[in-house]
């Protein structure tokens, strides 16, 4: 499968902030939250963050690509604010 850059959004769990990133389509999410935590877009929580894409919560050893819609170079994620033990 080819690798190909797409553009992420990124909304913040708490506020109307949003987060745009290019990253490669092989990125799984649980890479996401040193991401997030370099840019200081969120504080470190343990055990981290869920995410949700196209209304599903996204499975962190999935990639970027398995949520992406046919055809589509974008995608919007929101940062799932309650902590992973939680869910």
């Amino acid at each position: 499968m080819t690798e190909k850059l797409i553009t992420l959004r990124l909304r913040h769990p708490e506020s109307d902030a949003v987060l745009t990133v290019e990253l490669p389509d092989s990125t799984r999410f649980e890479g996401l939250g040193a991401i997030l935590r370099e840019r200081a877009f969120v504080y470190p929580q343990k055990p981290g963050y869920a995410f949700l894409a196209n209304g599903h919560m996204c499975s962190a050893n999935h990639c970027l690509r398995d949520y992406l819609p046919s055809g589509s170079n974008e995608l919007d994620i929101q940062i799932f604010g309650i902590p992973q033990i939680m869910v």
